[in-house]
């Protein structure tokens, strides 16, 4: 659940959400323009400019304030009584850190009132997440439970799965690791582009391989939603999850070796998976002397397509079935 959305605040061509807002003062009897930091137009876009809506904690507007947590603290009456809601303060937020804070902290009090331990994130805007508005998020986990990396989904190839990376190793290292999620995964190149298929396809199993919790297509134009693609895929995804424990392996780009895109999750000395975007020839570094067993499953499938075992010493080779999309699965064998 996302409390806020700014793109209900501006006005797009002069007729936007924000000039039929509710909270625009042109549109409600509890407040006018001269009384709080708001104007009855707003043109720009929530990216360049956001609302001073968005402003009320840092400017002490006690009028709009007031409102605001007389709204939230009316939605988190209808919800907390429910424990399968994932918390997010904005969708694509580019406000203040004051601004997420105030509502991070209003937001545990409420729930600790209730008696609930509530799960919550901030979505940032910047595409880069090691832009100073991410630190936010994993700088306060006394606040922010888990992270939403959505906005990284813009980003693509080895860039996209780096700055998870990049990411995941701030979380370790900071003693508070939490659970990095993905509720868009865009297929669009850049904003206002449609979906191109394969795109939206490879970043949702590189946020996998990158030890993300979750991956979720995005709506249409910039994603493929529930397409009959994006339902394979994650069927795939399920039999892949069924013979890999996902969930107790580690990304280890170290341990993969190939000419084209590869990535490789592991533990190390039981199971290796490999993603493999165009197939390709791959050296994995694997922790076993003996015999392996070795299977491909192409994601367009929900089956295991191939098997093969192969002795060796130091290092496992192995080469996909064609130049298509494979994922792999390298099981030490006694």
């Amino acid at each position: 659940m996302e409390i806020w959305d700014p793109h209900d605040f501006w006005d797009w061509g002069g007729d936007g959400p924000w000039s039929r807002s509710p909270w625009n003062p042109s549109m409600n009897v509890n407040y006018r323009a001269g009384g709080t930091i708001l104007r009855e137009g707003w043109p720009h876009h929530p990216s360049h400019r956001p609302n001073p809506f968005f402003l009320a904690p840092e400017k002490g507007d006690a009028v709009l304030l007031e409102y605001q947590e007389r709204f939230v603290a009316r939605v988190l009456e209808e919800t907390l009584e429910f424990p399968n809601v994932l918390y997010c303060i904005d969708n694509e937020a580019r406000a203040s850190p004051e601004w997420s804070l105030h509502w991070a902290r209003f937001m545990r009090e409420r729930a600790k009132e209730a008696g609930v331990e509530l799960q919550l994130a901030e979505m940032w805007d910047p595409w880069d997440l090691r832009h100073e508005l991410h630190r936010v998020t994993y700088e306060h986990p006394e606040l922010f439970t888990f992270v939403e990396a959505s906005q990284n989904n813009w980003s693509s190839g080895r860039v996209h799965y780096d700055r998870l990376i990049w990411l995941r190793g701030v979380l370790e290292r900071s003693g508070r690791p939490r659970p990095m999620n993905n509720v868009k995964i865009y297929g669009a190149p850049r904003p206002r582009e449609p979906a191109i298929p394969a795109l939206n396809v490879d970043r949702f199993w590189r946020c996998i391989f990158a030890g993300c919790a979750n991956a979720r297509f995005h709506r249409p134009p910039t994603g493929i939603g529930l397409s009959p693609l994006s339902q394979a895929v994650i069927r795939a995804a399920r039999t892949f999850a069924s013979s890999f424990d996902i969930f107790s392996s580690e990304p280890r780009p170290d341990l993969v070796e190939s000419p084209r895109e590869a990535y490789c999750l592991a533990k190390p000395g039981e199971a290796y998976a490999l993603y493999l975007p165009s197939g390709g020839r791959v050296r994995l570094k694997a922790d076993c002397r003996g015999s392996v067993e070795c299977l491909c499953l192409n994601p367009e499938g929900s089956s295991f397509t191939a098997r093969e075992v192969r002795r060796v010493e130091e290092e496992v080779q192995l080469r996909a079935p064609s130049e298509a999309t494979w994922l792999a699965l390298v099981l030490p064998r006694a």
